[in-house]
Parts: structure tokens; C-alpha cells; sequence
């Protein structure tokens, strides 16, 4: 009886486990299809707070299914990022970014101070029971999209963009046009997280959208490398498992191993794990090693 109780809870804990990781992977590729378009958005956990709680409360309100709630969340989260696009992407480079920021922040702070939403407290009692198939499913689907509109002539367009706005105009592609349909998209998937989120935990309160997670974001992408979503997901993935691992030492064990990941990767990678000069120059040399060996011999 207790060994049975033990493995159902080590199930319970990594069905956690596996939902985290693949909610902050959905985030993660929000992030990416910005980039892809040039664009470093810093808005995607106020997006996430806006889907988490509109899904919540159309919910708990109306006694909307769950899968309706989340994809009302995840359409009025696009409307969002659609409204405000239209100021933010006026900016450029640092200052979109740091008006991004702002936005995101906002997000939040409204929604901790309105009292419908619970206020600081948040909502409790949501309805629970995302499917971890469904979570998989999504980010293999945001996964394979992604990597056709990069291999696609949309995608050589954003990278046209990325590497010189004015050229590519000349081109004739409407950067404007690409770079708002890149951060509504990216909006909507962060609300897509929020909305999945709320529905695997049960609760949500605005200090769950904290600077923090945003920081912890951008450290995956930054880690993975902006040149192929494959680097970020999977260091998502095994970095969320390393730190829960590493957990049960203590916070300040933690922290201390996530900094000297972050740095080592920083310092051996620049350009993060996806970067392929990266893994060119460590088979270069294992091929020199190699031929020293059989030349030895």
C-alpha cells in the first residue's frame, strides 16, 4: 500500500513536471516568433496573465467548458496584442523592447488591482483537467509551425527584415505587415500558456506573472539560441527537471547552479546549444582527435 501510494505520488509529481515544462516551452516559442520577425518581446507574461484570467473567469462566471474558455482566452489575448500593436511596433529595437516591458507589466498590475479578478489574491477553484497529450500536441504543432514559416518565403522575408529593414522594403516586403502579424501571434500563444496554465493548476494570482518569470524565459531562449526553436525547447525542458531536482538542496543551491549554467553556456556558447558554428567546431574537433589517434597508431 505504501509503495503504491509512492509511485502515485512521483506520478502525480512528474505529470507537475511535464505540464511546466511544456506551458513555459509554449511561452518560450512566443518569445521565438517575435524574434523571428526581429522583434525582442518583452510582453509575453502579461499576455499570459490576460489568457490565464480570461479563461478563468469566463469559467467561473458562465460555466463555460474549459476548452472554450481557452480558446477564448487565447482569441481575446490576440485582440490584445492586435490593439496594442498598432503604438509599440511605432519603436525600434531597445525601445520597443523596454515599451514591450511596459505593456506586459501593466497587464499585470491592472489586473492585480481591478476586484473582479480577485485583486492581489487571485482566483481559486478553477476548473482543472488539461490532458498532458493536448499540451504535447500543442507545442509539436507551434514546433512544426514554426519551422515551416522559417523554411518558408515568409520566413526568408523575416530574415530579410532581421538583417536590414530598409533592404527588404525594397524588396517588397511590408515589414510592418510581418511584424504585427509575428507579435499577435506570439500574444495569442502566451495567452494560449496562460489559459492551459490556470486549468492544470486550479488557481492564478498576479504574483504568479512576476518579473521573475520573465527573466527565467529569457534565459531559456538566450541558453537554446534564437537560430532554431529545437535549443530553447529542450533546454526548457531539462532545465525545469534540473531545478527541481537540485531544489531539494535548498533555494541558494539552486540558484547558485542555475547562474553557473546560465554563465558556462554563456561563456562556451554565446550564441546558445542551437547555434550550428557550435556544433561544427566540436566535430571538427573530434575529427582532429581522431586522425591524432589513428595517426599514432
Amino acid at each position: 500500500m505504501r509503495r503504491r501510494l509512492v509511485f502515485d505520488f512521483l506520478g502525480y509529481y512528474n505529470s507537475i513536471l511535464i505540464h511546466q515544462s511544456l506551458i513555459i516551452g509554449l511561452l518560450v516559442i512566443s518569445v521565438l516568433i517575435a524574434m523571428q520577425a526581429g522583434l525582442l518581446n518583452l510582453a509575453p507574461v502579461g499576455f499570459m496573465a490576460f489568457g490565464a484570467y480570461t479563461s478563468a473567469l469566463l469559467t467561473l462566471e458562465t460555466g463555460m467548458s474549459m476548452t472554450v474558455g481557452a480558446l477564448a482566452g487565447a482569441l481575446t489575448t490576440g485582440l490584445l496584442a492586435l490593439l496594442f500593436a498598432v503604438p509599440v511596433l511605432r519603436l525600434r529595437g531597445i525601445y520597443f523592447a523596454m515599451g514591450s516591458l511596459a505593456l506586459g507589466q501593466a497587464i499585470v498590475v491592472i489586473i492585480g488591482a481591478v476586484d473582479f479578478t480577485g485583486g492581489q489574491l487571485g482566483l481559486n477553484a478553477v476548473p482543472m483537467g488539461v490532458p498532458t497529450v493536448l499540451l504535447v500536441v500543442l507545442v509539436v504543432v507551434a514546433c512544426a509551425a514554426l519551422e515551416m514559416v522559417r523554411r518558408s518565403y515568409v520566413g526568408r522575408g523575416l530574415a530579410a527584415i532581421r538583417l536590414d529593414e530598409r533592404t527588404a522594403q525594397g524588396l517588397g516586403v511590408s515589414a510592418y505587415r510581418y511584424r504585427l502579424v509575428a507579435f499577435v501571434i506570439s500574444g495569442a500563444l502566451a495567452g494560449t500558456a496562460g489559459a492551459l496554465d490556470v486549468h492544470s493548476n486550479g488557481t492564478v494570482a498576479p504574483s504568479q506573472f512576476d518579473f521573475g518569470l520573465l527573466v527565467v524565459i529569457l534565459t531559456y531562449v538566450l541558453v537554446g539560441g534564437v537560430g532554431h526553436w529545437i535549443g530553447p525547447v529542450l533546454v526548457t525542458a531539462a532545465v525545469i527537471v534540473l531545478r527541481e531536482w537540485v531544489g531539494l538542496l535548498g533555494t541558494e543551491v539552486e540558484d547558485i547552479v542555475y547562474g553557473l549554467l546560465l554563465v558556462v553556456t554563456m561563456v562556451l556558447a554565446p550564441h546558445g546549444l542551437s547555434d550550428p558554428a557550435l556544433w561544427r567546431k566540436l566535430r571538427s574537433k573530434l575529427q582532429a582527435k581522431r586522425e591524432a589517434k589513428v595517426a599514432a597508431v
